[in-house]
């Protein structure tokens, strides 16, 4: 396996997060966090890592799809660029999909039933995971092999 060098400002976010998925000792990582917090930088940095370093299927899921390509998408392509690991061979817009060693990293909206109810996975993260539908964890849930991550931001409700 060709090893690559990964130059990345690492928080203390992402320290618990690589602790817990390397101990396996946790399904569910949760994180809650207001804007700024480095909840999606550093999922997004565990992410890049688990596919650097596994052969997975990952999935990055929001309420909508159309969401999650203007907000976690953008934000995935953009850290890419920023660490020098964007190529954009290995990138499909149309299907918001990035091949990154020998994993797929997959974004998806739980409005696609398809997806949905059909999609098996080994890492799932539900991004603003508030947005989402125990029936809808309910289904991730059952489809993913491993861990999975959610994030969202704290309400009064």
């Amino acid at each position: 396996m060709q090893r690559t060098k990964l130059d990345i400002q690492a928080t203390e976010v992402f320290d618990w997060i690589w602790e817990a998925v390397t101990s396996k000792e946790y399904r569910y990582i949760i994180l809650e966090g207001g804007s700024r917090s480095s909840k999606t930088t550093s999922l997004i940095q565990a992410y890049l890592l688990l596919a650097l370093t596994t052969e997975s299927r990952m999935t990055i899921w929001r309420a909508k799809r159309t969401w999650c390509k203007a907000s976690v998408h953008t934000d995935w392509i953009k850290y890419l660029k920023l660490v020098g690991q964007y190529d954009e061979r290995s990138n499909n817009m149309t299907d918001l999909s990035t091949r990154i060693g020998k994993s797929i990293i997959e974004f998806n909206g739980l409005d696609d039933y398809q997806k949905l109810h059909g999609l098996t996975q080994d890492y799932a993260w539900l991004n603003e995971g508030m947005e989402s539908k125990r029936e809808d964890f309910d289904q991730i849930d059952m489809r993913t092999n491993k861990t999975i991550f959610m994030d969202y931001n704290p309400t009064e409700e």
